[in-house]
């Protein structure tokens, strides 16, 4: 009767153990910020900001289109916080299958627009400013090569005193130019 309570609570107890093993393993699972798979044949999107008051954000990767095409998105900034925008990172960080990059032209608060820059593969190119106070306040956002012929990129902003502006896409304007509207997160999607 001793040992098989004994055996009982030994079970009991090696059984707690996997499971609670198998909680941590899986709760630590891949985040959208981590690197994805390289070998896969659809473009990962990366995009990092630099937002008032927080900084450089951690660096945001989704890899797009996939089987059913539904492109999945990348959100960066904030809502709801009255933080402006500051600058932006974007790459193309895996190589699809056919090539291609990404560029993006800002217009800058006081400024105006940057010029478009472009991201080659596997490479980040920096937009916008820090330590200036000087908020984004439109983009342009296009794909070039090969990827622009097989995908279409979307993108929309959420503005100061408006929320999300409706998407634009292949490199056109979205958010403002000439009101004063900061833009406070960015969201983009690649179909």
């Amino acid at each position: 009767m001793k040992s098989t309570n004994k055996l009982k609570r030994l079970i009991s107890l090696i059984v707690t153990m996997v499971i609670s093993v198998s909680i941590l393993a899986f709760a630590t699972g891949t985040t959208t910020a981590e690197a994805p798979n390289y070998l896969s044949p659809y473009p990962a999107l990366r995009v990092q900001a630099h937002v008032q008051n927080i900084g450089w954000q951690d660096p945001v990767t989704e890899i797009m289109g996939g089987r059913d095409n539904t492109g999945a998105s990348v959100v960066v900034g904030t809502t709801g916080r009255s933080l402006r925008l500051e600058a932006l990172r974007f790459g193309i960080i895996n190589r699809p299958v056919g090539g291609g990059g990404i560029e993006i032209n800002a217009h800058l608060a006081g400024t105006g627009w940057t010029g478009f820059k472009r991201a080659i593969i596997p490479n980040m190119v920096e937009i916008g400013t820090t330590g200036q106070s000087r908020a984004i306040e439109a983009v342009q956002i296009r794909l070039t090569g090969r990827l622009a012929k097989y995908y279409t990129i979307e993108y929309r902003m959420h503005l100061a005193g408006t929320g999300w502006t409706g998407y634009s896409r292949n490199g056109m304007t979205c958010g403002t130019t000439g009101q004063s509207r900061r833009a406070e997160a960015l969201e983009i999607r690649i179909k």
